[in-house]
């Protein structure tokens, strides 16, 4: 957690702000916690949007400022809607909070949702295009892992495996976390043994493209290029040399009639 006493700031840097409109504008959202609940719940703050730099370096001032005096509900997200201008050239912004007096009282911004800076960067065609995209890498690396099975499993068995592989790949970041708090005497087995097996698997809980379509989150070409190098190039790659090499050691038979 982030947290600002009574009198001091919080100070939020990004870099590669890149608006695809220099005239749209951009939006803060951020939600507050508080150490002691104000008599009417409401948090006063003032915001400072733009170039920080120029104020760290004596800069002569190129990017304006832009000051947003506020009352917010705590424990409810908010948006502060920013000119694009804000924007330094190179991509970078900086976000200050102050805690005014008026509160009297410490504010907590959570790390994982405390403070995001949204802008459009696509449209939702193009990222529910990447995001079937993203669907068929998932499928493809469950083909090859039914092929490998197929090799020398029998049907009801191989669909059974490649469910349950399925199944922990869903929750493979739950598994690994949760290896970190096993006992001393099992850490080597656990080391040795089942953590290269979950790290073979692909990270399907990181992938799901829920997180990106529903929050209207840009899933980005970049990560579907690792996604398809690590999944299918590598991952993918290596189970189906597997099954190829169990194959050439099957006996074929020829019917005669």
């Amino acid at each position: 957690k982030r947290a600002a006493a009574v009198g001091q700031n919080l100070l939020w840097e990004f870099n590669n702000v890149n608006l695809s409109d220099p005239n749209q504008s951009l939006f803060i959202r951020f939600k507050y916690n508080v150490s002691v609940n104000p008599p009417d719940l409401h948090v006063y703050g003032r915001w400072v949007v733009g170039d920080y730099r120029q104020i760290r370096y004596g800069a002569r001032i190129q990017t304006p400022f832009h000051y947003f005096d506020r009352k917010d509900l705590i424990r409810t997200f908010h948006e502060i809607e920013v000119l694009a201008d804000a924007v330094a050239a190179d991509g970078y912004l900086a976000v200050e909070f102050i805690n005014v007096p008026l509160n009297n009282t410490v504010v907590i911004f959570p790390l994982a949702d405390g403070l995001e800076v949204l802008y459009k960067a696509d449209t939702f065609g193009a990222n529910f295009l990447r995001a079937v995209i993203l669907i068929m890498l998932r499928l493809i690396f469950l083909a090859v892992l039914g092929i490998l099975a197929s090799t020398f499993l029998s049907f009801p068995v191989a669909i059974l495996l490649c469910l349950m592989i399925f199944s922990t790949a869903i929750v493979s970041g739950f598994v690994i976390e949760s290896f970190e708090y096993i006992s001393a005497e099992l850490s080597g087995v656990y080391y040795y043994a089942v953590k290269p097996i979950i790290q073979l698997l692909p990270r399907f809980d990181r992938l799901n493209p829920s997180k990106f379509l529903v929050p209207a989150r840009l899933l980005s070409w970049s990560l579907l290029a690792r996604v398809a190098a690590i999944m299918i190039c590598i991952k993918a790659s290596l189970l189906l040399l597997l099954a190829l090499l169990i194959f050439s050691y099957r006996e074929i038979a020829r019917i005669v009639v």
